[in-house]
């Protein structure tokens, strides 16, 4: 918002939440990978229903933040959405980054890391499976 507050345990939950998100990746990976669900149609249907039920709750949250008096029971509704919307800073970004020249430069890397990063997890899920063939899921 425009008012500054206090942090309180902003920076530990964005930590959290990084890592909960990798752990949740890893999992959806392998469970939705098409050895695993080569004839899983059901596991299709319910993957496109969580995605159109995503997309449908941050559409809510867009209109939200137009700037209307909307009734209270809506207005909770759509603050509540406002969080898939990823906006950093009502998502106490400022906390973890600090200054705002930070705050402006690892806005700005977020994606060229990711994509490196994302390049980079894809040369190693190619070479590591070789190497942990043992740790293989069986079906």
């Amino acid at each position: 918002g425009t008012k500054c507050s206090e942090c309180a345990g902003e920076a530990g939950a964005w930590v959290a939440s990084f890592v909960v998100l990798t752990v949740v990746l890893l999992f959806a990976y392998y469970l939705l990978n098409s050895p695993v669900t080569a004839k899983a149609s059901v596991m299709l249907a319910t993957t496109c229903v969580m995605g159109m039920t995503v997309q449908m709750l941050q559409s809510l949250g867009i209109v939200g933040s137009i700037p209307v008096d909307w009734p209270s029971e809506l207005s909770t509704i759509f603050d509540a959405m406002k969080v898939l919307l990823l906006d950093l800073d009502s998502l106490g970004f400022s906390c973890v980054a600090g200054s705002a020249p930070s705050r402006y430069a690892s806005s700005g890397l977020f994606f060229p890391v990711a994509a490196v990063m994302i390049v980079g997890l894809g040369v190693a899920s190619q070479g590591l499976p070789q190497r942990l063939s043992g740790w293989k899921w069986q079906r």
